[in-house]
């Protein structure tokens, strides 16, 4: 098999993993008291819930649509 077949999966796993940590630890700071920052507060709680979305996109196996436009490659 293939090497690289099998590291797109692993790299995607992985990624999706420090994203969901990433938004785990930002919804834990909000909760802890970041709320109460005006502006600060909301956007740690955005953050934390396009890291999750991003996670879970991921992990479906949907890439995100910049990463699709970039490597594309024209037709000839």
């Amino acid at each position: 098999m293939n090497a690289r077949r099998l590291l797109a999966p692993a790299l995607r796993s992985a990624t999706a993993a420090t994203l969901a940590a990433g938004g785990y630890i930002h919804a834990q700071l909000y909760i802890d008291g970041y709320r109460f920052i005006h502006l600060i507060g909301p956007l740690f709680l955005l953050q934390a819930s396009a890291s999750v979305a991003l996670a879970a996109l991921l992990l479906v196996g949907t890439p995100p649509l910049l990463l699709r436009a970039t490597t594309r490659t024209p037709p000839n």
